[in-house]
């Protein structure tokens, strides 16, 4: 539960049990005024168990990660921090990133996926940490060039999306970690490699977002583990 003064919000898990032997953690709401990876959330919640293949993987999904920001549609939390730079070995200083790493310091997923949206005026893309994930996203961009649009030229830190994607290095990440703050997805790369961060475009409508969220999950889910 996170607490702020009077105030009192609860994160929630939905965890599907399929006595599988291989975990998918999913998350999204990080940002709150990114609505489109929370309706996602909910709806691959309601048709998960329509689709055989998924039953290979529990799974753990949190909808809203940061439930203050997404009631007042913030990107931050009450307390005026961004989350989704406050993962660390050491202290947090948000209750919301805190709140998961405790929650998930004794579980090895294979693959974590974190929904986002960007709200600059570009396309979808996506960020990857391996090679694997690399080549398996660049293929979902190259069999769906009618579907959706793909970023190529936002600057992000040191580096460039080259036809949707943005693969972080293992050493801009450890730069990152000396600092002792970082992201959800450079946190949980150090259970799994296997992390990809989907960014859908607010410049379309909210169905068109969704969309690319559970297609991209789908992608993913059916061939990331080959």
């Amino acid at each position: 539960m996170v607490v702020y003064d009077n105030l009192k919000y609860n994160m929630y898990e939905v965890y599907i049990n399929n006595t599988a032997h291989e975990e998918v953690l999913i998350f999204s709401g990080v940002h709150g005024n990114e609505p489109a990876g929370v309706l996602s959330s909910i709806k691959l919640i309601e048709n998960i168990s329509k689709i055989d293949r998924y039953k290979k993987y529990n799974f753990r999904i949190v909808p809203v990660v940061n439930p203050w920001g997404y009631e007042y549609s913030s990107r931050y939390n009450a307390d005026g921090i961004d989350i989704n730079r406050d993962f660390s070995n050491e202290q947090t200083l948000s209750q919301e990133a805190n709140i998961l790493i405790q929650h998930y310091k004794t579980i090895q997923p294979k693959i974590v996926i974190d929904l986002h949206e960007t709200n600059y005026n570009g396309e979808n893309y996506y960020f990857v940490y391996n090679n694997q994930m690399e080549s398996l996203m660049r293929d979902f961009v190259t069999s769906n060039p009618s579907d959706y649009k793909f970023e190529n030229n936002m600057k992000y830190s040191i580096y460039k999306t080259e036809n949707g994607i943005i693969k972080i290095s293992e050493f801009i990440v450890s730069i990152v970690r000396m600092a002792d703050r970082c992201a959800l997805s450079n946190f949980f790369i150090q259970k799994t490699k296997n992390v990809v961060v989907t960014e859908s475009s607010s410049k379309y409508q909210m169905e068109k977002r969704i969309s690319f969220h559970l297609d991209s999950i789908q992608h993913i889910l059916m061939n990331g583990n080959n």
